[in-house]
């Protein structure tokens, strides 16, 4: 995995001397699932400190706490529906949020995983705990 040989090489190469954080995308054209395998790869490298997203902006912020899921999004436009996975499933929504709005929802599991699309297209969805 590319995002996992990267944080190897960044962390060989800190010594120690550095805190190391992986910097994973987040724009346009990634999804929901393609973030999520890249955050798991780069939080699996020994000596990581954690992940940061660039290009604000262009994602959606999916928050979860136990069963319920909020959506924070950062695009200009508005959030038509998603996908919420939990083991083997998904499970559709239709959602309606405007831009730069937030949705909360509540599931009848935790998400381990989302995706999110627009009336344009699938966008990234970041997903996280609350602490």
């Amino acid at each position: 995995d590319w995002t996992a040989e990267v944080a190897r090489g960044t962390v060989r190469k800190a010594g120690g001397r550095a805190e190391v954080v992986t910097g994973l995308h987040a724009y346009e054209g990634g999804t929901g699932l393609t973030l999520t395998e890249d955050r798991r790869a780069a939080e699996a490298v020994p000596g990581t400190s954690g992940v940061c997203l660039f290009r604000d902006g262009t994602y959606v912020w999916a928050i979860a706490e136990g069963r319920r899921l909020t959506l924070v999004s950062t695009l200009q436009s508005a959030l038509t529906s998603c996908r919420v996975g939990h083991g083997d499933g998904t499970v559709p929504r239709g959602i309606t949020v405007g831009p730069s709005g937030t949705a909360e929802l509540e599931l009848p599991f935790e998400p381990d995983s989302v995706q999110v699309w627009t009336a344009d297209g699938e966008v990234c969805a970041v997903l996280c705990k609350a602490d």
